[in-house]
């Protein structure tokens, strides 16, 4: 029996192996990618003794497979995109200070995507005609289009076979949902396991106290869930400030508050068209004081 579990394990490994080698794609990634691949090459060689590391992007590839576009994506409010009128000389500034090498290119309005430049593209233009002396047509790719309702690991595939390592996520009704790309996708399987290869980034949620949290607005409502008893159903959102928005009905000033499932929710910061961090507490009832 033990000899057909590591058989199995050996099995699993080798296929992980080959999936994190096949989403290889920049050299931003390769550091991680190569460090990744040395933790499954140890586990391969005693497969007793696989990597905790391992073990948890093994969970994260499962429940990657369940996630669909809109779980994963850039949403529409941090999309960063050109208008086609702005010109050759604006994509350049946005691209130098975002550090984006793909860029959305947009007519009127962020519904209307036309197009996809590239910094590649738009070197290789000035090269030909010199600084700026182009249009940005010229450099434009067709964007390509996917519901924000597509299974994660079918874009993927997708990418795998395509030339386009960037997609424009639309709704049901046609409109600009958000944007992804093979690194998002990426970084939804290897996340989990990006704190012990790199310095590790700002968590969207911390715990206080035992009844006091601070959550960023976009933090995953599931994520929330595993923290305070909240319970929701039914719903067409996905974060906590899907939530909010759906109990108020419209963005929070600062300090506003509401009661909710034994719970206060706190607005502490807010911009006109964003939910970005809340104070959650737990509401204290008589039968607590009592006990």
């Amino acid at each position: 029996m033990e000899d057909d579990q590591g058989a199995g394990n050996l099995g699993l490994l080798a296929k992980l192996r080959n999936l994190v080698k096949r989403l290889k794609t920049s050299e931003r990634t390769e550091p991680v990618h190569d460090k990744i691949i040395s933790a499954i090459d140890r586990s391969i060689q005693d497969p007793s003794e696989i990597d905790g590391s391992v073990l948890r992007m093994i969970g994260s590839v499962l429940e990657f497979s369940d996630k669909i576009v809109r779980e994963v994506m850039i949403p529409r409010v941090d999309m960063v995109c050109v208008e086609l009128s702005d010109g050759i000389q604006e994509l350049k500034r946005v691209m130098a200070e975002e550090g984006y090498s793909r860029v959305p290119i947009f007519e009127d309005n962020i519904d209307n995507i036309v197009g996809i430049a590239h910094v590649r593209d738009l070197i290789r233009q000035e090269n030909i005609h010199g600084l700026g002396d182009f249009e940005m047509s010229q450099i434009m790719m067709q964007p390509f289009f996917v519901p924000e309702t597509k299974k994660a690991k079918d874009l993927l595939a997708t990418f795998r076979t395509d030339k386009n390592l960037m997609a424009i996520a639309v709704d049901e009704y046609g409109g600009t949902a958000g944007l992804i790309t093979i690194e998002d996708l990426l970084e939804e399987i290897v996340g989990e396991i990006r704190g012990e290869f790199e310095p590790e980034l700002e968590e969207p949620l911390k715990v206080i106290d035992d009844n006091t949290i601070i959550a960023d607005g976009n933090t995953d409502l599931d994520l929330l869930q595993e923290h305070v008893p909240l319970s929701v159903e039914n719903h067409d959102f996905d974060t906590l400030a899907g939530f909010i928005l759906d109990q108020i009905g419209s963005v929070p000033d600062e300090n506003e508050s509401f009661e909710f499932d034994g719970l206060r929710f706190t607005v502490l910061e807010a911009d006109e068209r964003r939910i970005l961090k809340v104070k959650i507490e737990r509401i204290r009832s008589e039968t607590d004081d009592d006990v």
